[in-house]
């Protein structure tokens, strides 16, 4: 599944099982992903090129079950918290940027 510029995708939870979701989107307006929390319920991954990934509430476990290569920072992404304090437990991997953007954790 592709999100591109201007697209907007708000889901509570986000579970993949063996999926690939590509977040793409630079410039002004970027695609938004929204959520309470991003899981991996099996062998999926999470590119990111670009775009904001949003929390809709706190989450200890905001993005869980991602082995090392799976969440993968091509070009980047924004991490918007929107004052929520949420978690991430999976680790991220590429050379792209990783931008925190809102008050909260």
């Amino acid at each position: 599944m592709n999100l591109d510029t201007n697209g907007l995708i708000l889901c509570p939870q986000i579970r993949l099982n063996h999926a690939t979701l590509n977040l793409n989107a630079t410039g002004a307006n970027p695609g938004v992903l929204s959520a309470y929390s991003i899981s991996n319920a099996g062998n999926s991954l999470l590119n990111f090129n670009g775009g904001i990934l949003q929390a809709m509430d706190d989450s200890q476990e905001f993005l869980s079950g991602f082995s090392l290569g799976q969440l993968s920072l091509n070009l980047g992404v924004l991490i918007d918290s929107q004052s929520f304090n949420i978690g991430i437990s999976s680790p991220f991997s590429g050379g792209g940027f990783l931008e925190k953007l809102g008050q909260a954790l």
